[in-house]
């Protein structure tokens, strides 16, 4: 950390290329079937995407630093937030009738 990287994320623009959840993780929306609901998890385009490996430590480090310099609050999938030990009342789950938000950092900042 420290300087910047080169940014490669699975997907070219920044969504659906999910960090799925480990076996045993945390999944509470595993075997809901919402009529209305925009959680899609596109398992047709995974395959096409290029796998990356998550960097845990820079983004606990990004996670850690919003929660306390600079947001009301972070939306973070629950098994993204016990990985990267980030349990703060300001890092929530957006329930499962919202997008998923293991793909990207999602934040309300102060005013």
């Amino acid at each position: 950390m420290g300087g910047p990287t080169a940014v490669l994320t699975p997907s070219p623009i920044g969504y659906w290329g999910f960090e799925q959840p480990r076996p045993g993780d945390p999944e509470p929306c595993s075997g809901r079937n919402d009529l209305i609901t925009l959680r899609w998890d596109f398992d047709w385009l995974q395959p096409m995407l290029q796998e990356r490996t998550l960097h845990v430590g820079a983004n606990r480090a990004v996670i850690r630093w919003l929660t306390e310099n600079a947001v009301e609050k972070v939306l973070l999938e629950p098994h993204l937030q016990e990985r990267l030990d980030v349990a703060d009342d300001l890092v929530r789950f957006q329930g499962c009738r919202a997008a998923r938000h293991d793909d990207h950092i999602h934040l309300q900042l102060l005013q």
